[in-house]
Order: structure tokens, then C-alpha cells, then sequence
């Protein structure tokens, strides 16, 4: 066997230097392009998935229609502005966080709304109470002890009450203009965007059905229904004014805990239609979220498409549309044409479509363009931030 049949690059010797010059790197070139297009391909994939999970979380916000009825007559004299205000005291009272792109609390309080804890580690006996509504309003008609009131007392005398109720009689909410200091820096990135602490708006809401526990065992049976609906209104407001999913997912859980102590408020009170019209629709609304099921997209395009549809649909909840924003605006770092050439025409059109629809306040203005200057502003280096989220 001659040397040239054992040494694939001898043959390369026949073919003109100057063809193996300007060929060769084309070949190398094309080879690296093959490779990219199978990585994006891949993270295409992931995309696709979390699509699919953001969908079918943002539609957990369609279950609380049937709640309505239960809203609080809305007060036309709070503004959007002063209900953004209070809803954002409620959310920080406790917090201690100082961070230089959020606002201080119209009424900056450091006390929490409830403290959990007992001797020896143990949750307290108190706290355990409040949180078990049944047990709640049982103890209510039967009567408190002296500890019991002394805690709930305490419970429900919190500075921050009158914030609450407040955002409970409002129709709308400016959250962001009262979380934010806006403008947003020039050259901030809306992943940096801190959040408030919305677990603290479920102890608010435990507070509250304290309060409607111990108007209860006063006999002052409409102030106790009333304290309890203010629960579900302001779950309410959340879940239709949040512009984080996270916000209008916490707005459900503020609903769901009013809803239950309703339901046990009516039961003990006697009014069992009442309680069985409550109960009927907690578990409906129960078994809408549990029944949800995550769609299957056979491509990123196709997983796009259902995000543009999810954005455009005024149907849907705010925070559930401006959730479709977030992810939509990192979906040309999916993209090998998009990310060397720019976004799409279709995806420049969307985006154009939610501007005119999606912001109704300077406030929304202001994160929509934070949200869309990225990818585009910072190029591949933002979305390499993108991809390892």
C-alpha cells in the first residue's frame, strides 16, 4: 500500500495553496455555524419549556372571577396613586431592606404583622390559631380567653391597618410609581429589579381575619364580615394591578385565605346557605388551579406565537400579560437570525402592539422600556445573562 493511501491530507497536497488558503476557513466557519445552530437549538428547547410553565401558571389568575361578588364597593375618592401608596406600606411594614431604587413607604413601619414564634422553638398556640380559621371562629362564638384576646388583640392593632383597608375600598393601584423611584437608571437591567416582600401581605391578611374574630366574639357580626371581605378585595386588586406574575399569584393566595375564613365566619354564624354559596366556590376555584395543565409547544416559534397571543389578550390578567412581556422580550436571544440581525418583524410588531395596549400610567411606561431595552440595547452580552437564568 503506497504512502498517499495511508495519509488522508495527501491528496490536499494536489489542490492549489490558494485554493486551500480561502477554502479551508470557510469549511472551518461552516463547521463552528453547524455547531452554534445545534446549541441554540437546544436552548431553543429550554425556552420552549419555560414558556409552557409560564403559561400555564398565568392561567392560576383566571380562577378568581367568581370571587368578585364578595369585592368591597369600590371607594371612588382613593386614587390609583394612594391606593399604590398604601398597598406598598402593607407590603414593606417589617421589611428592612433599604435599596436605593426602591421608595420608602409613604409611612415607614418596623414592627411585623405577626410573629410566629413560642418558648422552646415552638410556633405559638396563638398564631397557629389564626392561621386555622375554623378553629378561629369556633373559639370566637365560644368565647376567647383572656391570653387569646390579649394576642389577637395585639394582632389586630397594627399600624398599618388603615393602609390595608384603604387598598381594600380601591378600584385601581399605581404599585410601581409607589415602589420604584423612577425614572429607572439608564443603564440598569430589569433581572436587577428588586421586589417588595409579598409574603408580608399574607400576615396582613391573617391580621385582618383576627380582627374579624374578635368583632365576631363582640357580636359586631357585619364589621366582622366586612374586615373579612376587605381580605378578599385586596386580593382582588393585587391579582388585577400587579405587573409581576409573582404579585398577582400572591393576590390569589390573599383571595383564598379570605374565601376560607368567610366560608367558616358564615358557618358558625349560622347562615349555612351563605357558607355552601363560599364553599361551592373555593373548590371550584381550587380544582380550576390544580386541573391547569402545561401546553406542549413542537417548536420555539410555535411556543412565541402563544406568548404573542397571551400578551395581546386583554382577557387575561395584568400580571399574567405583563408576565408574557418579560418572557417574550428575551425570546430573540433564541434566535441565531435575531441575535446577529436583530429581532424579527413579527416580534417588533408584538412588541409595538402591547406598548399601545399594555402600559396605561408614566409608572408602566417606564418598566415597559426597561424591559424591552433589553436584549437589544446590550446585545450578546445580556443575553448570555439571558441563558443562564
Amino acid at each position: 500500500m503506497s504512502h498517499s493511501a495511508t495519509n488522508p491530507l495527501h491528496g490536499l497536497k494536489r489542490i492549489p495553496r490558494w485554493l486551500r488558503i480561502s477554502v479551508l476557513p470557510l469549511i472551518v466557519v461552516a463547521g463552528l455555524g453547524l455547531f452554534a445552530q445545534a446549541k441554540m437549538i437546544g436552548k431553543q428547547e429550554e425556552y420552549a419549556s419555560v414558556v409552557a410553565h409560564r403559561l400555564n401558571t398565568m392561567q392560576r389568575l383566571a380562577v378568581v372571577e367568581e370571587a368578585r361578588a364578595y369585592r368591597l364597593e369600590a371607594d371612588p375618592g382613593i386614587t390609583a396613586t394612594e391606593a399604590g401608596r398604601a398597598l406598598y406600606t402593607v407590603y414593606m411594614a417589617g421589611d428592612e431592606r433599604h435599596d436605593p431604587v426602591m421608595q420608602e413607604p409613604e409611612h415607614s413601619i418596623e414592627r411585623k404583622w405577626m410573629t410566629a414564634e413560642g418558648d422552646a422553638g415552638r410556633a405559638d398556640e396563638h398564631y397557629l390559631l389564626v392561621k386555622d380559621p375554623s378553629r378561629l371562629f369556633r373559639a370566637a362564638a365560644e368565647g376567647f380567653s383572656d391570653e387569646q384576646r390579649a394576642y389577637l388583640g395585639e394582632v389586630s392593632s397594627h399600624p398599618a391597618f388603615a393602609e390595608y383597608s384603604i387598598a381594600a375600598r380601591a378600584s385601581e393601584a399605581d404599585i410601581l410609581a409607589a415602589t420604584y423611584v423612577l425614572p429607572f437608571p439608564d443603564d440598569y437591567s430589569v433581572w436587577a429589579l428588586p421586589l417588595p416582600k409579598y409574603s408580608g401581605i399574607k400576615d396582613a391578611s391573617y391580621a385582618h381575619v383576627a380582627l374579624a374574630a374578635l368583632l365576631m366574639a363582640d357580636g359586631r357580626l357585619e364589621e366582622a364580615e366586612a374586615a373579612i371581605r376587605e381580605v378578599i378585595s385586596v386580593g382582588l386588586l393585587m391579582a388585577d394591578e400587579g405587573t409581576v406574575l409573582l404579585e398577582g399569584l400572591f393576590g390569589i393566595l390573599i383571595v383564598d385565605i379570605g374565601f376560607e375564613a368567610l366560608a367558616e365566619f358564615y358557618k358558625v354564624a349560622g347562615r349555612e346557605d351563605a357558607a355552601a354559596a363560599v364553599y361551592l366556590i373555593a373548590d371550584a376555584m381550587e380544582h380550576a388551579t390544580e386541573s391547569t395543565n402545561a401546553p406542549i409547544f413542537d417548536s420555539f416559534d410555535e411556543a412565541r406565537e402563544a406568548l404573542n397571543r397571551a400578551l395581546g389578550n386583554r382577557a387575561r390578567a395584568r400580571p399574567a400579560r405583563w408576565e408574557a412581556l418579560y418572557v417574550l422580550s428575551q425570546s430573540p436571544c433564541f434566535s441565531t437570525r435575531e441575535l446577529v440581525f436583530g429581532a424579527s418583524r413579527d416580534h417588533r410588531q408584538a412588541v409595538e402592539q402591547a406598548r399601545e395596549q399594555l402600559p396605561r400610567r408614566e409608572s408602566e411606561i417606564a418598566l415597559f422600556e426597561l424591559i424591552m431595552s433589553h436584549p437589544g440595547r446590550q446585545g450578546y452580552k445580556t443575553c448570555k445573562e439571558i441563558w443562564a437564568l
